[in-house]
């Protein structure tokens, strides 16, 4: 099986200046390795992987493909919410059965070998930044998970190395980073052995640099980075996570995220547990379901714009009978979505259903995904006419 993937440049120049401090740098070895157009001429690809992948490509995919590259380069999870819908039930069971590799990354090697085949151009290329915590330089990421986003709420400005020491997925995956990264040589249990005083004065810092309670669920993937923080602000947060025991600890010690919230005495008046983590209250009072929500919710109050929270879609014969569909928010006659769970295929399942929904009764919504975060002027400038 070949063990080689190819650099390509997929139409960005190897050559930026930073963007933050000026710094006039090649960037070609921070490229990160994609398959371009020579994927078709791997022996070992050519005969286990691309004739089951080609059996199945479309024209819907590969628009869908070039679409995302063009908006927003790579996202890990794109698989999941661009190619996957376009499959059907026996064909994923046959390409789980014929094929020797992941059918996630047989189309990723795909997409990124078309791409490039088709010269295909992002819209916004990645820039050259410095990061504000270890002060390397680093390019904005050409392939960047869903949580990454989120966490730093649309605006790189941590580079990958420090996001993922600050947030490992859970205490095993901590283990891998610390074993092969920079931490190596440390105590294996240094981020997952800690003393409920100590884990809960920890959790009271984290939520006094938030300025609101930390809502997990599984993971310190639920963080969010407000854009709006001053970087020395973002950093610190960064730093002091990064110190911290994962969330995993505190769910084994306290019992839950949510008791060792209790414990630390940290909860905030009217947050409740509810199934996806805690709720808070934003700024004019309405109840968010995630600090992302919080973010949202605060820019259209603090710009003055009357909305209403969790607004009920109409009624339709077949696609919402009872009535029972709610949007995140509704300005006027348009209805605003935040997507910041697809990476679940029930929440992928429901917001594809209010698509349906919103498309059926010609409904005007704004849809908002984790990358918006930081762009909310540009995106909602609508709601200030």
């Amino acid at each position: 099986m070949p063990n080689r993937p190819y650099r390509t440049r997929f139409g960005i120049s190897t050559t930026h200046t930073c963007i933050d401090c000026g710094r006039h740098m090649n960037i070609r070895g921070m490229l990160p390795s994609f398959w371009g157009r020579e994927y078709f001429d791997d022996e070992w690809y050519a005969r286990y992987e691309i004739p089951h992948v080609r059996a199945v490509w479309s024209n819907a995919i590969e628009a869908a493909v070039f679409s995302e590259y063009r908006q927003s380069l790579f996202f890990k999870d794109f698989y999941s919410e661009h190619v996957e819908p376009h499959l059907t039930p026996a064909q994923l069971a046959r390409l789980g059965k014929r094929m020797t590799s992941s059918v996630e990354g047989g189309f990723g090697r795909m997409s990124s070998a078309r791409i490039d085949q088709a010269g295909i151009a992002p819209d916004s290329p990645p820039r050259l930044r410095h990061c504000i915590v270890c002060s390397s330089h680093f390019v904005e990421p050409l392939s960047a998970s869903r949580w990454q986003t989120q966490v730093l709420g649309g605006e790189w400005d941590v580079c990958d190395d420090c996001l993922r020491r600050a947030f490992p997925a859970n205490e095993q995956h901590w283990q891998a980073v610390q074993k092969w990264g920079p931490e190596a040589g440390k105590p294996p249990d240094m981020r997952t052995v800690r003393g409920k005083k100590r884990l809960a004065a920890d959790l009271r810092r984290l939520t006094e640099l938030l300025g609101t309670t930390p809502m997990l669920h599984t993971n310190m993937r639920g963080l969010v980075l407000s854009p709006t923080w001053s970087s020395e602000r973002r950093a610190e947060v960064v730093r002091h996570v990064k110190r911290m025991a994962v969330a995993e600890t505190y769910a084994q010690v306290f019992g839950s995220w949510f008791e060792a919230m209790v414990a630390a005495g940290v909860l905030e008046s009217g947050a409740k547990r509810v199934g996806r983590g805690t709720m808070v209250l934003a700024e004019d009072g309405d109840l968010c379901r995630s600090m992302a929500e919080k973010i949202v919710d605060d820019w259209l109050s603090s710009h003055g714009i009357p909305h209403e929270r969790e607004p009920p879609y109409p009624k339709h014969e077949t696609l919402n009978s009872l009535g029972r569909k709610r949007a995140d928010w509704k300005v006027g006659r348009v209805y605003i979505e935040y997507l910041g769970l697809m990476t679940d295929a029930q929440y992928r399942r429901r917001a594809k259903e209010k698509r349906q929904l919103a498309t059926a009764l010609c409904l005007d919504v704004v849809v908002l995904e984790p990358h918006d975060l930081a762009r909310l002027d540009t995106r909602l400038s609508w709601a200030l006419k």
